[in-house]
């Protein structure tokens, strides 16, 4: 959704200089695309999920690549023996291999591959893509870009209160126009919230709202709290409602289920 977003705003003439964005939202390509559109795009990477990144081992970001000479050379100084084009889960790639003969009498072998048949197979994008990357990581283990992605707290914040207090992450009702007016009621009812909030000088940070759980503690009605789940839960017609929305609701606004 990053590029429709960002030729959406281009088209209206509001494309902005800087977007921080989730980690779901940011990819090499992005960055690319965003880049050549005058866009900052400030998004967390994906770590590296390798066995070697998990044990402690090589990782992909300790061999050093030379594009000129289509090499690889690993952090014991052994260089690559071949250097092929590839598809990796739709995606194109450079497959470098390294013999076996390399790999079997090498010290660090254990911190590097456990191929038993063949010796590391590094897998990594094409140049442009892959420096974008690199630099992208390196850049986001600073400080500095830390203190700007805290920007990104804001709207963070807000998506946690819609879905903790509407349950917007379970649609009502089937179909794309029901679906879309429950998006539209649940952020109406978010900004309604936070405006008494800011009206009552109540601080947005801190535990959250109340949830259908929190609220229900505070009664000891234990029949009128089973009457009052089952008609939520069934709702008014017997049909399933999967959200605490009203249950939230209600003891602010005087809102009935």
């Amino acid at each position: 959704m990053t590029e429709p977003v960002h030729a959406t705003l281009a088209r209206r003439g509001l494309t902005p200089g800087e977007h921080a964005a989730g980690s779901g939202y940011a990819s090499g390509e992005l960055l690319l695309a965003a880049r050549a559109r005058g866009i900052t795009l400030l998004a967390p990477l994906l770590p590296d999920s390798s066995p070697q990144a998990r044990s402690g081992g090589y990782t992909a970001d300790m061999f050093a690549i030379d594009w000129d000479s289509k090499q690889v050379t690993c952090p014991q100084g052994a260089v690559s023996s071949s250097w092929t084009p590839a598809r990796s889960k739709g995606t194109n790639i450079i497959l470098a291999r390294f013999a076996k003969a390399t790999c079997a009498p090498c010290p660090a072998r254990a911190r590097c591959t456990t191929a038993v048949r063949s010796g590391r197979q590094l897998g990594f994008r094409h140049r442009r893509i892959h420096e974008a990357l690199t630099a992208a990581r390196a850049e986001q283990a600073s400080d500095a870009w830390q203190h700007r992605y805290r920007i990104r707290a804001g709207v963070e914040g807000t998506i946690a209160q819609a879905t903790h207090v509407t349950g917007i992450r379970h649609a009502r009702y089937l179909g794309l126009p029901k679906t879309r007016l429950e998006h539209n009621t649940a952020a109406a009812a978010i900004n309604l919230i936070r405006l008494d909030a800011w009206w009552t000088g109540k601080p947005l940070t801190g535990p959250g709202p109340p949830t259908c759980s929190d609220w229900t503690s505070q009664h000891k009605n234990r029949k009128y709290n089973h009457q009052l789940a089952n008609r939520v839960r069934n709702g008014p017609h017997g049909r399933s409602i999967r959200s605490n929305y009203f249950f939230d609701l209600e003891p602010r606004y005087g809102i009935e289920p």
